[in-house]
């Protein structure tokens, strides 16, 4: 019970991160950060050209950002409650299936 509270958690908040990350919200210097150092390149029309790898695991890739949340969470909860460590990677395929699905 307590590893699809985590996978519905981490899907939770990968969107809520996501959108709170977009130019004009709460986070949106980390978003302007990321562009800085990823050296993105946008199109004409907004589509992104170019930009460095290593950008997206920091919070670019919304499936990316859902592992990390997904690791955190599991760790976090395994501290007050023993959970195997096997299940962590079912975890992290089903919340990530979620984000693709579902955005």
């Amino acid at each position: 019970m307590i590893y699809l509270l985590i996978i519905g958690f981490s899907y939770c908040l990968s969107v809520v991160f996501n959108s709170w990350t977009e130019p004009d919200m709460i986070f949106g210097f980390y978003y302007e950060w990321l562009k800085k150092i990823g050296k993105v390149e946008l199109n004409e029309d907004g589509s992104i050209k170019s930009y460095r790898k290593f950008i997206k695991p920091l919070g670019w890739c919304m499936i990316c950002t859902n592992v990390w949340f997904t690791v955190l969470l599991f760790a976090t909860t395994s501290i007050f409650y023993p959970m195997e460590y096997l299940y962590l990677i079912p975890c992290i395929i089903v919340a990530n299936w979620l984000v693709i699905k579902f955005n």
